[in-house]
């Protein structure tokens, strides 16, 4: 994920704020796989990444 993606999606949860995207992932636990769902350019590309404790 870079500077100007823009996530629109968590799993199967939509996101239309930053806080959206917080409360979802606090609902998850650390080494649950999620995907997160961006555009870059226009076009839709995911990514699954595994969830780490925060250091």
């Amino acid at each position: 994920i870079v500077a100007g993606d823009i996530i629109f999606r968590l799993d199967d949860v939509d996101v239309y704020r930053i806080e959206d995207l917080l409360k979802e992932i606090h609902k998850r636990k650390v080494g649950e796989k999620i995907r997160i769902f961006i555009l870059r350019r226009g076009k839709e590309h995911f990514f699954e990444v595994t969830l780490s404790k925060m250091p």
